[in-house]
């Protein structure tokens, strides 16, 4: 038997709760997904708390290294010292050395120390003021080139 009023009442309270159920059903697959947002969240926090951590030890390092740099450089800026040492190396080493003086910034120091070695070298071994085609370099750009 079929009712009306009744059964327009039943069919709506079955689509309420169908509508409940579908609110209900949308409201938590949200809260889930909104978790695993948070989740992924803490994880990239995390992953950048340990970055930046490194970072942070990274640059106490290179300013412990470029300190240590600056000491020695300081000490082999006496007076004597590139005279008497540097022509005694040989012409990868005070590379090396003027490398390292004009990476702290002490080109100077560097000029000194090329200049110095410089000295001592035959016109055929002065490796420092040729360049590959036999003409000379600008110790300017020699420095320029080391500091890269």
């Amino acid at each position: 038997m079929h009712i009306p009023f009744v059964s327009d009442a039943l069919y709506r309270r079955k689509l309420r709760r169908e509508l409940i159920n579908a609110a209900h059903h949308d409201y938590y697959r949200a809260l889930n997904e909104n978790e695993a947002l948070h989740a992924e969240l803490r994880a990239l926090r995390e992953q950048s708390t340990q970055v930046l951590k490194a970072g942070a030890d990274m640059m106490a390092e290179n300013t412990a290294i470029t300190q240590a740099a600056l000491d020695l450089a300081n000490a082999f800026a006496k007076s004597g010292s590139a005279f008497d040492i540097a022509p005694s190396l040989t012409c990868f080493e005070v590379d090396a050395m003027a490398r390292l003086f004009a990476a702290v910034g002490r080109t100077d120091l560097a000029r000194k120390w090329l200049e110095d070695h410089a000295t001592e070298d035959t016109e055929a071994a002065y490796l420092h003021g040729i360049d590959d085609d036999g003409k000379p370099i600008d110790l300017d750009d020699y420095l320029v080139t080391l500091a890269a």
